[in-house]
């Protein structure tokens, strides 16, 4: 299934907001539960990788108390690696509660003190997922790389990739320079998914942790992803590219980022005025990446700054943005309160 689109969200939020009655009669929906969905599922996964070449690896896995507690124990271990498990006891109130991409801090300290080949960090539901190779952090921005060099090199891929607005300005340059198409989008995986499908493009995904393979799976998966991932960094083959390639030659920009904590993040970010602002002070800094968006999945805005430059001058034009966010006309300060984080 595909997610539905902005405009049939709109609909069902109208008929939502109408409260009118349901006649039961006319209702014929109907809930079906799939046993064997899951068992399915790990087989599909299974599937997608050659099972020898992780047999034996030692896989560190952070399941965030969610959606992959289950099977992700069990696919490790159907596929032979020597994994352990970190939250992965959800009692339906501790999802993603100082656990997984949410608290990258504990895992990164946890995998310092226990060395492993791999380490998989994941969300509540499982669609989002940061990678660690021997302990080293693979930065999200190289992921969409990492993906596009797997399908070069098995299906000769020569399409293009969609990336989204927050994509740092290395990976950019490097598929411009590479001649690889890079379509870029506003954030969130649905967005991914309209342009992937607009462009007929199989790859895409944000620096957030969303990655998908439409000819896969129509929708992020944590779980697809790092097997892909692992299997791909895990070859002993001098024409294989590993983490420390791309960090030697995709350099990336520096970047900053801070929030806002707002009640209407999205509403405050788009007024003529504030917008007008951030013009101004884009104008006074052409070589930067100037990134102000509301979130839509909490009370923040999001600021992120990125270029060539030290970071106190990106913390410089971050508080510039703070600054004329704070004294916008719908900045009201007895509603909410301002944080930096």
């Amino acid at each position: 299934g595909l997610k539905i689109s902005d405009q049939a969200q709109l609909e069902i939020h109208n008929l939502m907001q109408q409260k009118k009655p349901i006649n039961r009669g006319e209702v014929s929906g109907h809930v079906v539960r799939l046993s064997y969905a899951i068992e399915e599922y790990q087989r599909y996964l299974e599937s997608q990788i050659s099972i020898e070449r992780i047999s034996g690896l030692k896989i560190i896995c952070d399941y965030a108390h969610g959606a992959a507690s289950q099977i992700g124990p069990n696919l490790l271990s159907a596929i032979h690696a020597n994994a352990s498990a970190l939250n992965n006891t959800p009692d339906g109130l501790n999802i993603n509660r100082n656990a997984g991409v949410m608290a990258p801090t504990q895992f990164e300290e946890y995998l310092k003190n226990n060395p492993c080949d791999f380490g998989i960090s994941l969300d509540g539901d499982a669609d989002r997922v940061m990678i660690y190779h021997r302990n080293q952090y693979c930065d999200p921005n190289y992921i969409l790389l990492m993906l596009y060099d797997i399908y070069r090199q098995k299906n000769n891929y020569q399409a293009g990739l969609v990336g989204t607005i927050m994509h740092n300005q290395g990976i950019v340059r490097y598929c411009h320079q590479e001649n690889i198409p890079l379509v870029l989008t506003d954030v969130g995986d649905r967005n991914l998914i309209h342009t992937s499908r607009q462009y007929n493009y199989l790859l895409a995904g944000e620096p957030s942790g969303h990655y998908i393979c439409m000819d896969r799976l129509p929708t992020a998966d944590g779980l697809l992803i790092a097997l892909l991932l692992i299997e791909h960094l895990s070859q002993k083959n001098d024409n294989m590219r590993d983490l420390n390639w791309y960090k030697s030659h995709v350099p990336l920009d520096l970047a900053y980022s801070c929030n806002i904590k707002h009640h209407s993040p999205k509403k405050l970010v788009m007024q003529d005025a504030l917008q007008a602002q951030i013009s101004s002070i884009r104008a006074e800094h052409p070589d930067l990446k100037i990134t102000v968006r509301g979130s839509g999945t909490e009370p923040l805005v999001r600021i992120h700054i990125e270029g060539q430059h030290a970071l106190e001058e990106l913390q410089s034009v971050s508080n510039e943005v703070k600054y004329a966010i704070e004294h916008s006309p719908l900045w009201d300060k007895e509603s909410f309160s301002s944080h930096i984080e």
